[in-house]
């Protein structure tokens, strides 16, 4: 049933030469900042796993305006959700120090269902006659991050939303072309 309505492979091709409004996926790796309000204070961190998203994206071929070469694919996606943030791993996540507490944001995602809705907008650019794309853009993650809370009398975790600014390098998998 499926095969009757999803697209066929390769159904990335279409994109050269047409404007297209699909629901796609990427699929490949990111390296991204996230930033998490706790108590007025922003808890950052970089990050870096998996993008495994799916959502819509509109595509514009050839040369724009003459702005781009031809075979590049400028694209606007508006990821729903991400299952490679299940994945993602904080890394260089110092303490922040308000309100005589520490705040650091925790190396992994908490998992759970919550976790793979991660709304977005991203500009993208597919990469000469290929199925690779690089981009960029901006993803809310809820309940994306565990923030550990230190003060005097003790020492507590808790699940809070993230914003996460991010570059990916990924491969467009075109799934239901209109």
């Amino acid at each position: 049933m499926i095969e009757g309505i999803a697209a066929p492979v390769g159904a990335w091709q279409g994109k050269l030469e047409d404007t297209v409004f699909s629901i796609s996926g990427f699929v490949g790796g990111a390296l991204g900042y996230e930033s998490t309000r706790v108590d007025g204070a922003d808890v950052k961190s970089r990050s870096v796993g998996p993008i495994a998203a799916l959502g819509f994206d509109i595509n514009v071929p050839g040369k724009l305006g003459g702005f781009f070469h031809d075979g590049l694919r400028p694209g606007l996606f508006l990821s729903v959700i991400d299952v490679g943030a299940l994945m993602s791993y904080g890394y260089d996540t110092p303490s922040q120090n308000t309100n005589d507490k520490s705040l650091q944001a925790g190396q992994t995602t908490p998992i759970g269902f919550a976790q793979i809705f991660a709304p977005g907008a991203f500009v993208r650019l597919g990469i000469s006659r290929t199925p690779l794309v690089i981009g960029g853009g901006v993803s809310f993650l809820p309940r994306g991050r565990s923030i550990t809370t230190t003060d005097s009398a003790m020492t507590t975790s808790e699940e809070r939303s993230a914003v996460r600014w991010s570059l990916f390098l990924a491969v467009d998998v075109t799934i239901l072309p209109f």
